[in-house]
Order: structure tokens, then C-alpha cells, then sequence
């Protein structure tokens, strides 16, 4: 599999546009297209920002393996959710949000009403 076809891959599963990855990765959407086409290489640089960002390794991204692209319900682990508030901006449902102090406790705030409602379903039942 290609890093092209990896890329691709990665980014159907977690449902995302090439945009949305031109814009983590502060390029524009042309040129992240010739990354999933093999038109142009990747950068280390980038290479090792797209696999922190889908928590894999570089080599499972550059090396060109018949491996098995790791799923978000087996292979992955858990993400600390504070950790992914700490940076500046975050991507969700396609669209990137600036964080300031304010809105990062106003988000951990409904986090935590969400999952203490999660843990009362779970302790319930």
C-alpha cells in the first residue's frame, strides 16, 4: 500500500476531507491532493505530524508494507481528551475552532457532565 492509499485510508475512517488535513497540516488542499495521489513525497516534517494526529507510527506510514490499517476500535489507544485541549486549535466535525482559556474550561465542563451521565447509565444498568 502506498503512503497515498495509506493517507486515504486514514482519513475515510475518521471521516474527514482533504481539507480538513490540508488544514492541520497548514497547506492548501492542491497539495495535500498530490499527497494521496504519490504526485509529490512527503515530508518528515509532515509525515510525522499526520501520524501523531491518527496516533500510528512514521514507519507504518512511510514503509511501503501490506500491513493492516489500524482501527479506531481495536488498535488505537485511548486518548486523554485534556492532552488534545491543550492545543490551540482543534478540528471537529470539519471545521477548526480556535481555543482560548475560556472556551477549552467551557468544553471540559460539558466533557465532564457528559461522562459523569455515561458513568450513572453504565453504574445503573
Amino acid at each position: 500500500m502506498s503512503i497515498g492509499e495509506k493517507l486515504r485510508q486514514l482519513r475515510s475512517d475518521k471521516n474527514l476531507t482533504q481539507k480538513n488535513l490540508a488544514d492541520i497540516l497548514h497547506i492548501t488542499r492542491t497539495t495535500y491532493v498530490k499527497y494521496e495521489t504519490d504526485s509529490i513525497k512527503l515530508s518528515f516534517e509532515k509525515a510525522s505530524k499526520l501520524a501523531d494526529f491518527f496516533n500510528i507510527t512514521t514507519d507504518y506510514l512511510l514503509e511501503n508494507k501490506h500491513e493492516t490499517v489500524p482501527t479506531l476500535e481495536t488498535d488505537l489507544p485511548p486518548i486523554d481528551l485534556i492532552n488534545v485541549l491543550d492545543h490551540t486549535e482543534i478540528v471537529f466535525d470539519g471545521i477548526t475552532y480556535k481555543l482560548n482559556n475560556s472556551s477549552r474550561k467551557k468544553i471540559i465542563d460539558s466533557l465532564k457532565d457528559v461522562f459523569l451521565s455515561i458513568q450513572k447509565q453504565s453504574t445503573a444498568q
